[in-house]
């Protein structure tokens, strides 16, 4: 028996053609998928930038102090942690220098105080300060992104992701005519999340945004693939130690993610434990807070009822890149949770089901020592992400319509291509351009805060009254150490912010302590400081922002003089006509100095008093 062997049949032509367009049609897909990696990044990049942009940059780099809003009383607290608590291993502790005491770090968020603290090894500590307050806005973009990617939202979407993030950061409020308008725009402005709560020193909140995002796409992106759990466990402690109510919308939304994932089950046993590691991660700072909550003071923040106003605005328009903004708005985020449930997007499901449950969540929310108002931007992100992914799905079919009658599969795919990349560029283009051009008076703000107390220039839209300001600090630091009562007012934000003066501890170093503070709900003394300033301050210069307190007018300044000796003060501030005349016809108040005006603006000058009878 013989046997032979036959030579392969040759292969024929249009296997050979097939194979050789399989490996072109290959190359294209993979070239494509590079070109709109490549355009996500740079639409990424460009935003972050947009909003830098919109920061003034070159003021974060100078050296002077953070000013304006409560931002320039948060200056405090990084160099106070730095200096006397990270040194025996705490991030909180008690300190002298505001509310005749109160334990710092215990009941606010020490993320951000200490990234400031590890930056200064490195950088001067304003700049420092500066650089961790505008963090969280610079990557909220970014943040947005991962957020997409990691729900796995078909592209461009988690790019388009990015740019509602910019329109969300460069809202500032309600406008146009309406009884309320003044009121609704005030809170919108100080709920948190947006470059207006940043820049009045709601940092900690966008930081804590911008970490809550990345956590929930690195969660999903877990559940999906189930691995790297430890990383989402990590954001999520970051978010906790960054902002309670932010954490709040994180856990919240994590339920939701885990509820709609294509096997929540199997996945239950994941999603506990990174909710386990990341609870076990924060519990040096957590289980202190909410053993010693009774302690904290309640501002009776009143609940926002006007719901409908709030959430589906009637009266005026929302402040956007174009007119009807509110509308175009609120009517893209249905169109894409209506698309999403048709087309069964995963993604765009759990996105309206956050939404939807944080707008009634700001409904529901009692009034307790959160206010519902710092839900309400979840509702406004959530609508945002929402109209991203209508516009999405209305790029991607257009790109898909545009080679229908191309019979080539790589003509065919390149078209596809460069429709999509051609209309997103567009979109980002405009975007970003409108978002910019109309900052209004954010492009002020920024540079009020940035430009710091010390800003003196010339060429400044307004100059801060520092010299003023400079020698009144050194008058202080002349002074045996003591505790210092001062006089309000809207006019001390000539100096920065109408919180200056909570500052005295930090420029005097802790010689001189200030009774007023920043952080409200972490003293108990916190009511009775204020009870105690509004009689010893002139005509609408005390704050009196606890609701419901018996607040004494300058009349029964007398009384006021009282309060100090009991709360020992030892020093008291003064400027205004009304308050001055008081302090001089009481014997227990001496003069020791008078500091002089040196912008004939108020305050014009402050006298300063010893307080007789008054110990620490």
């Amino acid at each position: 028996m013989s046997t032979s062997v036959h030579p392969p049949a040759p292969e024929s032509p249009s296997r050979r053609v097939s194979a050789a367009s399989s490996i072109v049609d290959s190359s294209t897909s993979t070239k494509t998928r590079d070109w709109g990696s490549i355009l996500s990044t740079l639409v990424v990049v460009a935003s972050c930038l947009t909003v830098l942009a919109a920061l003034h940059p070159e003021l974060l780099l100078k050296s002077t102090t953070a000013s304006g809003g409560d931002m320039g009383a948060h200056v405090w607290f990084p160099a106070y942690l730095r200096d006397h608590l990270l040194g025996q291993f705490r991030v909180a502790g008690w300190a002298p220098d505001w509310f005749a005491g109160f334990p710092a770090g215990q009941f606010y968020f020490p993320l951000p105080a200490l990234a400031v603290v590890f930056l200064d090894l490195a950088l001067p500590y304003n700049v420092a300060f500066k650089f961790v307050t505008v963090i969280g806005v610079v990557m909220m973009p970014a943040a947005a992104y991962a957020f997409g990617r990691g729900l796995r939202a078909p592209r461009p979407t988690p790019t388009l992701f990015s740019l509602a993030t910019v329109l969300f950061l460069f809202f500032k409020g309600a406008s146009g005519p309406g009884p309320n308008i003044q009121t609704i725009a005030f809170n919108q402005g100080i709920m948190g999340g947006t470059l207006r709560s940043t820049l009045a020193g709601e940092f900690s909140f966008s930081i804590a945004i911008a970490l809550a995002l990345v956590f929930l796409g690195a969660f999903a992106s877990a559940l999906d693939r189930r691995t790297r759990a430890w990383i989402p466990a990590l954001l999520l402690a970051a978010t906790v130690m960054s902002h309670i109510v932010v954490a709040i919308f994180a856990v919240v939304a994590a339920l939701v993610i885990w509820a709609t994932a294509k096997r929540p089950l199997k996945s239950f046993g994941l999603s506990a434990a990174i909710g386990g590691v990341g609870a076990l991660l924060t519990a040096f700072w957590t289980l202190p807070l909410l053993a010693t909550f009774g302690y904290t003071a309640n501002m009776r923040y009143e609940k926002i009822t006007d719901y409908w106003v709030y959430l589906f605005p009637r009266e005026g328009s929302w402040v956007g890149p174009f007119p009807p903004f509110a509308w175009c708005l609120l009517s893209l985020a249905a169109i894409g949770a209506i698309s999403g449930a048709v087309l069964r997007r995963r993604s765009t499901i759990a996105i309206t089901v956050i939404t939807v449950v944080f707008g009634f969540v700001f409904i529901l929310w009692p009034e307790l020592h959160a206010w519902n108002l710092r839900f309400l931007p979840f509702w406004y992100f959530g609508l945002g992400l929402l109209a991203a992914c209508a516009v999405g799905e209305g790029v991607r079919a257009l790109a898909e319509a545009a080679p229908r009658f191309i019979p080539s599969q790589q003509d065919a795919k390149f078209v596809t291509a460069v429709v999509m990349s051609s209309v997103l560029i567009a979109i980002s283009v405009f975007t970003l351009a409108r978002a910019f051009s109309t900052r209004g008076f954010l492009d002020f703000w920024a540079e009020w805060n940035f430009s710091g107390y010390e800003d003196t220039r010339s060429d400044a839209t307004r100059a801060k009254a520092w010299p003023e300001f400079e020698a009144l600090i050194n008058e202080m630091k002349t002074l045996p150490p003591g505790r210092a009562i001062w006089e309000g007012g809207g006019s001390l934000d000539n100096y920065g912010t109408p919180l200056a003066l909570e500052l005295l501890p930090y420029f005097t170093k802790g010689r001189i302590q200030s009774v007023e503070g920043l952080y409200f709900e972490s003293a108990a003394t916190t009511p009775y400081h204020f009870m105690g300033v509004s009689p010893i301050s002139g005509p609408s210069n005390a704050s009196n922002p606890v609701r419901g307190l018996d607040y004494r007018h300058i009349e029964d300044f007398s009384l006021g003089v009282r309060w100090m000796q009991v709360m020992g003060e030892n020093y008291y501030l003064a400027y205004s006509d009304a308050a001055l005349a008081a302090a001089a016809a009481d014997e227990r108040l001496t003069l020791l100095a008078t500091t002089k005006d040196t912008d004939g603006q108020e305050p014009k000058g402050w006298s300063i008093y010893r307080v007789s009878g008054s110990r620490l």
